[in-house]
């Protein structure tokens, strides 16, 4: 037997003054829980519930409690052959957990939505950073031969100095080809 099986017992068997006593730790234990299950006789038959459920102490205090629709509705049918169906009442805890599970359901995407759109809008700001770091980069590289071109011209930068640019240069080309582009043939269909 667990802990809320145990106190919904004793809260169902107490009198006036046990079930005000034996109320608190059913409060307690459904606020720090959540409501948890509990397992308890009705009728002859074992039946799982939430502790919060009022059943087992309406059938306590009212034996008649659960047959009084059906004889509520023979008696009226019988009162009006035109009556066969008789809504008692709708659940309406569990139609105001629906609304409220609905309810913040919206909430929860409504935020989703609101940070998606920040994700998006921060990715095209780097998309935009991205070109404007590009473009700088092709002016750059558009700088580097009238800079060659001056060096050569005040003599700074000699004939020698000048092919192991180049050399250098060929040498990065051929390595990010290799890293990037597809593995080249071997000569001789090896």
């Amino acid at each position: 037997m667990n802990l809320s099986s145990f106190v919904y017992q004793r809260y169902i068997r107490s009198g006036r003054m046990g079930r005000k006593i034996w109320s608190l730790p059913r409060k307690i234990l459904v606020k720090l829980f959540g409501d948890p299950t509990c397992t308890l006789p009705v009728h002859g038959r074992r039946l799982q519930m939430h502790l919060s459920h009022c059943l087992p102490g309406y059938l306590q205090d009212f034996p008649c409690y659960d047959r009084l629709p059906g004889r509520l509705s023979q008696f009226v049918k019988r009162k009006s052959n035109q009556l066969t169906v008789i809504d008692v009442g709708a659940n309406i805890g569990a139609r105001l957990q629906a609304d409220q599970a609905e309810a913040d359901t919206r909430v929860a995407r409504a935020n989703a939505e609101g940070r998606r759109a920040m994700a998006v809008a921060k990715e095209q700001e780097m998309i935009a950073a991205i070109e404007e770091s590009r473009a700088a980069l092709v002016e750059s590289e558009a700088e580097v031969p009238k800079a060659v071109a001056d060096s050569l011209a005040s003599g700074q930068l000699g004939i020698t100095d000048y092919y192991k640019l180049r050399n250098l240069q060929a040498d990065t080309d051929m390595r990010r080809s290799i890293a990037t582009g597809p593995i080249p043939a071997v000569a001789g269909g090896q």
